[in-house]
């Protein structure tokens, strides 16, 4: 995570001046091969060993953005493609299966329905085609992705719903039965498909992520609480075994998971058409199943399963950017497979540079101005992540640095102190008496040597000394001066950093917070003028 913060990097601009700009280098990410095997290869690693939160890093955010802007134009072939087989297969669907045909008449369908219907078997044959060169590229990554098990159970499933032998319009009351099943099945499965197309998509990608999620935690929850419905299913089946809907035990499961929604039928049943054969019991066992699922539990349920919006839409963020991680990586895996050596050189070195980052106009260094309006190369909240990142980590560097210096500050002043105390020691305390002292007689100063006059032979001398005491009390005043006065000049000098350091502070952030205003200001303004031109449209 450090070196990806160290490849995001600022210019010496004040990190709220327009002016301001952050490159980011995605050497880190792309490895030296990349022009041979892709340039996704640490993204999947990550993914594989389980750090996939690494994805959410802001390097590595603008980073899948960049490249999925680079393939978004194969995307949108594959979805366009898969949206026309869908229309043609639903169209058909419709105007074969979706008939009520009596037994006495006879029912046919138009005579464009046959040529929709070969025309989907060929859309079909060619997505099964794509799946078998997936398979045949790696087999082992290939079968650990649900959507291509959904994929093959679409193709078998249209095949059977439209094949040649089946696809008939002159009497459509000879469609076997088990044909309705699956194209029942298959209808549902091809539209599911296409919203999970749909899905990848960075601006629909965290909804249909956050639907899954929901989805997969309801049916955790109710598999926990399955054996209440039974007990609830089995109870309703002896008591009202003369009402149709508890008849059958499977469908009395399937009634109870129903009521759960609210759909009790409470008039239907106990004064509809059939007797009631155990009056009190039911009524007790009918508001216990009222009060402790249709109250309790579904609201427990749903509450359980949406109760962290926050934490969900993290969530489906970070599934969103590895479903988008494995998706540029499966399709660049597909242009440096080795299966295609034959296929046209000039065509696959288009395919590759236009899918490589490593090939387009900024190489893997990517520059970006955040306070520039007119800036819009990265959605706003990938560069309100990169600002983020660039200001923390500059006010923490600032941070340490002001601490470092408020360290060594008072490590001098600690040491300073040290050194004055000997010397007010010396000039401002008297030397104690020791036994040596006392039993010098050089050291011993007594009243009547005032008295006595001094001899023609210790005068010059005691001048002499006098005269070098007083030269070293003065030396040594002017040291400590001297020091006083560098303490004091040191002590000046951090009031002025700390000055200059808080009103920085406030200047960054005030120009931290006009940027922001700035910035939703403009998207406000920008969705004004987008709802504005579609109401002059209509």
């Amino acid at each position: 995570m450090q070196k990806l913060d160290c490849s995001i990097k600022a210019n010496d601009q004040e990190i709220g001046d327009v002016d301001c700009q952050i490159k980011l280098d995605f050497r880190l990410l792309v490895p030296s091969s990349s022009m041979d095997r892709g340039e996704t290869e640490l993204l999947i690693s990550l993914i594989e060993v389980g750090q996939k939160r690494i994805l959410m890093h802001p390097l590595c955010e603008t980073f899948l953005f960049l490249k999925w802007r680079r393939i978004r134009k194969f995307f949108l072939m594959s979805l366009a493609y898969h949206t026309f087989f869908v229309i043609l297969f639903t169209f058909y669907v419709i105007r074969v299966y979706v008939r009520c045909c009596k037994a006495e008449e006879l029912c046919v369908a138009p005579g464009y329905v046959s040529t929709i219907g070969y025309l989907v078997i060929i859309l079909n044959l060619i997505l099964l085609g794509k799946e078998v060169f997936q398979m045949a590229h790696g087999l082992r990554g290939y079968a650990k992705y649900w959507e291509n098990w959904l994929q093959w159970t679409i193709g078998i499933g249209v095949l059977l719903c439209v094949s040649p032998e089946t696809v008939r319009t002159d009497d459509l009351t000879a469609v076997p039965v088990w044909q309705h099943h699956v194209a029942a099945i298959v209808i549902l499965l091809v539209w599911l498909e296409l919203m999970m197309l749909v899905g990848r998509f960075p601006i629909f990608g965290v909804y249909v992520q956050m639907f899954t999620k929901v989805a997969v935690n309801f049916a955790k929850f109710l598999l926990a609480y399955i054996c209440l419905l039974v007990a609830f299913g089995l109870s309703f089946a002896v008591l009202f075994n003369d009402y149709p809907a508890f008849e059958n035990i499977t469908w009395s499961f399937l009634k109870s998971i129903t009521m759960m929604s609210g759909e009790l039928e409470f008039e239907d049943i106990f004064y509809g058409d059939y007797a009631v054969k155990f009056p009190v019991t039911a009524h007790i066992i009918f508001l216990s199943f009222v009060l402790l699922v249709t109250v309790i539990l579904t609201n427990l349920m749903v509450g359980l399963a949406v109760s962290d919006i926050q934490g969900l839409q993290v969530s489906a963020t970070l599934d969103r950017l590895v479903r988008q991680a494995e998706l540029v990586s499966r399709l660049e895996s597909l242009f440096f497979s080795r299966l295609l050596r034959s296929a046209p050189t000039n065509l696959i070195q288009l395919c590759k540079r236009s899918a490589l980052l490593r090939t387009s106009r900024d190489k893997l260094q990517f520059t970006i101005r955040p306070n520039d309006p007119r800036d819009n190369q990265l959605p706003e909240d990938i560069k309100l992540n990169v600002y983020k990142l660039v200001a923390e980590r500059r006010d923490r560097n600032q941070s340490l640095r002001r601490r470092q210096f408020e360290n060594n500050y008072n490590i001098f002043s600690r040491s300073l102190q040290r050194q004055q105390q000997p010397l007010h020691a010396d000039f401002l305390q008297p030397e104690p008496a020791t036994e040596t002292t006392k039993k010098t007689p050089q050291n011993v100063f007594h009243m009547h040597e005032l008295l006595r006059p001094r001899s023609t032979t210790n005068v010059p001398q005691q001048f002499r000394q006098d005269a070098e005491g007083t030269v070293q009390l003065k030396n040594q005043a002017n040291v400590l001066s001297a020091v006083h006065a560098e303490v004091q000049a040191i002590k000046t000098q951090l009031v002025e950093l700390v000055a200059k350091f808080e009103r920085f502070s406030e200047n960054a952030t005030r120009k931290l917070n006009y940027s922001t205003d700035e910035l939703c200001r403009l998207r406000q303004q920008g969705q004004s003028v987008a709802s504005s031109h579609n109401r002059h449209h209509r």
